[in-house]
Formats: C-alpha cells, structure tokens, sequence
C-alpha cells in the first residue's frame, strides 16, 4: 500500500537516489530539501513517498500565486523500486491533497526533454501539453 507522509526538512536526512541515467532529469534528495526550505513563502510542501512503510521516494509541490496553479516540482522514486506503480499511485494521492486544499485547480509540472518515463507517468494522470517551456523543460498542466 502506497501513502505519503508531509515532513520536515529540517533535519530530514535519506539514503532515497535514483538512477545516474535520471540524475539530469531530477534533483538528488539533498537538493529537494534545500528547495523545500527555500520556497516555504510558496507553501512548499514535501512528502515522503512510503511502501507499505518503507521509504522509496520524495515529491514536493509549491504554489505558484502569479499563475494561479500549484507546481509540482520535483518528484522521484528510488532507483530500487522504481517500476512497481509506486510513483502512479503517489502522485495520485498528491493530487488529492491538493484537491482538498482547494487552493488552485489547476496543477503544472514540467519535464526534460527525453525523460520518457516521466512524460508517460504525467499523461497517465491526465497531464496534458501546454505548449510552453521554462528554461528549455516542457509544460504540462491538468485541473484537480
């Protein structure tokens, strides 16, 4: 059973990596917390993803008032249990935490070029293309 748990990043500390072929497509767990910190002023929000209680990966979103919409980040599964539906059902339950938050409706997630796994999780949930780019990353966005 997948859940995801809101934690602090202060003091958070992971062994969570993923693969060296993703580390262009995705910050390192490290970088995550640091953004967490840096956008609290967004209402960043930070999440440990869990399998049956175990850790296996992160995801974070931040609002993004000037747009109107929440962004989700960064998000990532552990290179050691990727493939198994966990990073599916995670985002799943991300989306309805903003949901009811209430908010935005609309949710906006860009992705690099190439990082088909990526494109692939975000359309199954109903991301679609906007058309835009932000620093060469294409934009998706999907209502809550």
């Amino acid at each position: 059973m997948v859940t995801i748990c809101k934690i602090n990043p202060e003091g958070y500390v992971t062994n969570l990596a993923v693969s060296p072929e993703q580390e262009p497509f995705v910050h390192s767990a490290e970088q995550m917390l640091e953004d967490v910190k840096e956008e609290a002023e967004l209402h960043a929000v930070l999440f440990e993803i869990l399998a049956d209680e175990l850790p296996v990966g992160l995801v974070y979103y931040a609002d993004l008032p000037e747009l109107n919409v929440y962004n989700l980040c960064q998000f990532f599964i552990d290179k050691r249990y990727q493939g198994r539906g966990y990073g599916k059902a995670a985002l799943l339950l991300v989306l309805e935490k903003m949901r009811e938050e209430g908010r935005y409706k609309p949710v906006s997630v860009t992705y690099h070029e190439g990082n088909d796994a990526a494109l692939r999780l975000y359309q199954s949930v109903g991301f679609v293309h906007t058309g835009a780019e932000f620093e060469g990353d294409k934009d998706m966005e999907r209502d809550l």
